[in-house]
């Protein structure tokens, strides 16, 4: 499995089917490492996919002269 070629949400869907495996399946141990580890390659994936679009997100406001002002969404959290 090419990890990179997933889209976040196929990445997502795999790691809950590798969870409910983990989770509901009588698996070796053997098997249930394999299993771990896929799901530990997912999770970091998903992971970094996150951290690009926290990256790029921007939240436009209002302003008290009514324009419109984009700031980091960061800044933004920090201030509350």
């Amino acid at each position: 499995m090419d990890i990179n070629k997933l889209s976040y949400e196929e990445a997502i869907k795999k790691l809950e089917i590798i969870l409910e495996e983990l989770e509901n399946e009588d698996l070796s141990l053997d098997k249930s490492i394999e299993k771990f580890k896929q799901g530990i390659e997912l999770y970091k994936y998903c992971n970094s996919i996150i951290s690009k679009t926290e990256g790029d997100i921007k939240i436009l406001l209002d302003n008290e002269d009514n324009s419109l002002e984009e700031i980091d969404f960061f800044r933004e959290a920090e201030d509350d």
